[in-house]
């Protein structure tokens, strides 16, 4: 199966951070900073374990006031 996690529609002037972090470890696998779309894709691998929990987190580092919107699509096939 494949996840994908996609931040858009970011408010102009705005830079926000898009975080996906495994619960049971509190490993972060993956973080990035940006203005325009942010996208993660998780893939199914053999003999490796990427089952469990995740944490995606959003947060406004500056140009956007908590009545700003954007968009954050979870997919997966």
């Amino acid at each position: 199966f494949t996840i994908t996690v996609s931040l858009s529609s970011i408010p102009s002037c705005a830079t926000y951070r898009l975080t996906v972090e495994r619960t049971d470890s509190g490993e972060e696998v993956y973080m990035e900073f940006g203005e325009d779309v942010m996208t993660w894709t998780m893939e199914d691998t053999a003999f490796v374990e990427d089952g469990g929990t995740y944490r995606i987190t959003v947060d406004s580092l500056g140009g956007a006031d908590c009545d700003r919107r954007y968009l954050l699509t979870i997919g997966y096939q």
